[in-house]
């Protein structure tokens, strides 16, 4: 372009005009910034039973999250390079709430425990050894990042925003529209395009998921050294949908705003291991 007889003047007005382009790789210039709270409720391993479970409230802002997506949900480049502060916004990576529960519960059933504990030896090796296992993550999902407009700032940007004319939260989202697709648009040539980086008040789905699990020990051997155990164990055990994110691309046509994936049904696998 800089060869040719008649120049457009953006290229006379870049701050390095005698080269075509300059650009630098995964610059650490961004800002971010983190505020959280987390409570921890522990009760140690006693009477066959342990629990830890975990809260955490934040908000995470920052002007870029990541450059490469196995870092994380990759947010735009700056669309105005000389004012990085306009993409001040929630994290592309914030998780606003989480909750984490595991505990494990040996049944008070059979010898040496609190019920059945004269048992004869066949029915005190049907109902002792038995344990539950448990795992619950409550989770909300991290913000949209809305794509798809076609940059016509003519700045040489790397990326335009659509523009919003509303609010593009549902009261009851499903996952055919969870979010108004309406209120977005192709934004008019030589302007940059009003939504945000990422949208403060829709998020992806979260996680509601518990991973449980049934273990029976047969203790045996001198001093029981040795454990027959037989395990049943259940992955996303209540088979709650665990949708995947919407379609955010403005260009998408009638797949804009819809869900079309989730993580797979329940899955329960059953085992036997000895141990010594």
């Amino acid at each position: 372009p800089l060869s040719q007889p008649t120049i457009q003047e953006r290229y006379l007005l870049r701050p390095y005009p005698q080269y075509n382009g300059v650009e630098s790789f995964r610059k650490p210039d961004a800002m971010s910034m983190y505020n959280g709270f987390t409570l921890r409720v522990e009760k140690r391993f006693s009477h066959g039973f342990d629990l830890l479970a975990s809260f955490t409230g934040s908000k995470t802002m920052d002007n870029s999250s990541a450059a490469v997506s196995y870092l994380g949900p990759v947010s735009e480049t700056y669309v105005n390079q000389y004012n990085p502060g306009l993409e001040w916004a929630i994290s592309s990576q914030d998780v606003s709430r989480a909750f984490v529960g595991a505990f494990v519960y040996e049944l008070p059933f059979g010898k040496g425990r609190t019920f059945a504990n004269s048992a004869g030896r066949g029915v005190n090796l049907l109902i002792s050894g038995w344990e539950v296992n448990g795992i619950i993550t409550l989770q909300d999902g991290t913000p949209l990042l809305m794509s798809g407009a076609q940059d016509q700032t003519g700045l040489f940007t790397l990326g335009q925003t659509p523009d919003n004319s509303g609010s593009a939260k549902l009261s009851n989202p499903t996952i055919n529209e969870w979010f108004n697709t309406s209120v977005f648009s192709q934004p008019p040539p030589f302007t940059f395009g009003n939504t945000s980086r990422s949208l403060p008040n829709v998020r992806n789905p979260g996680i509601r998921n518990a991973d449980l699990s049934l273990f029976k020990n047969d203790y045996f051997g001198k001093e029981n050294r040795y454990n027959l155990q037989f395990r049943l164990e259940a992955f996303k055990a209540l088979n709650n949908p665990q949708w995947g994110g919407p379609n955010t691309n403005i260009q998408a046509g009638s797949a804009f705003g819809t869900i079309t994936s989730d993580t797979g049904p329940r899955n329960v696998q059953l085992g036997l291991k000895f141990l010594w």
